[in-house]
């Protein structure tokens, strides 16, 4: 069967964000119970962390895809409220 690819590319001008958002998803991506089904790989850059999603299915992919973007949503959430309080 065809394996099916998804790309989450996030860039931010600030390093620090995507520092810490690349340290954030990289111990779910890296310790993620082992599946048939998909897999994730998370590549990081200065400014860009890109997820590399893959799947023997639609709907498989389509739960990847939405797991990812709440954690990312949670992750941006946090950082944004570290700094509207000043700690970051």
């Amino acid at each position: 069967m065809r394996e099916i690819k998804a790309y989450l590319r996030v860039y931010s001008q600030d390093q620090l964000v995507s520092k810490t958002i690349c340290q954030a998803l990289k111990p779910e991506v890296e310790f993620k119970p082992s599946s048939k089904r998909s897999r994730a790989d998370i590549h990081c850059s200065e400014n860009t962390v890109v997820l590399e999603l893959h799947a023997r299915d639609l709907n498989a992919l389509r739960a990847m895809i939405n797991a990812y973007l709440y954690l990312l949503h949670v992750t941006i959430a946090s950082i944004e409220s570290v700094r509207r309080i000043g700690l970051g």
